[in-house]
């Protein structure tokens, strides 16, 4: 499972440049938005494979996983906020920059309340 997670991981970061052109060439635009997920899918894979097969040990294993879990997902917000704004503008002005504006203080609010909700330490042997 680490191994084929970290090959995900890879994969998608590789392909976010590549993918760019021909999207970009098939709907015009839209070129942008494949490579910011295929990184989003990386940085999520490689995110869960650290979730899933820690380095440490911590004094609180489901604290840590619930944290980490909730960080993910402010990870996935802040990391689609300029999509958000660059193509919700698109639809009707302004509406991309606002909601990409409630997407980041979502995420704030999300990764403060991991941290204050479910704290966790590293133990060492």
């Amino acid at each position: 499972m680490k191994k084929r997670l970290r090959i995900v991981s890879i994969v998608f970061f590789c392909a976010a440049v590549p993918v760019f052109f021909p999207v970009n060439l098939l709907a015009k635009g839209c070129g942008l938005l494949a490579s910011f997920w295929c990184l989003t899918f990386g940085l999520l894979a490689d995110q869960i494979m650290r979730l899933r097969f820690p380095k440490k040990s911590f004094d609180s294993p489901e604290n840590y996983r619930h944290g980490k879990t909730l960080t993910l997902v402010s990870f996935v917000l802040f990391m689609q906020a300029p999509m958000i704004a660059a193509y919700g503008c698109k639809l009707l002005p302004n509406v991309g920059v606002w909601l990409a504006i409630v997407a980041v203080c979502l995420g704030l609010g999300i990764n403060f309340l991991s941290g204050r909700q479910y704290p966790y330490k590293a133990v060492e042997f």
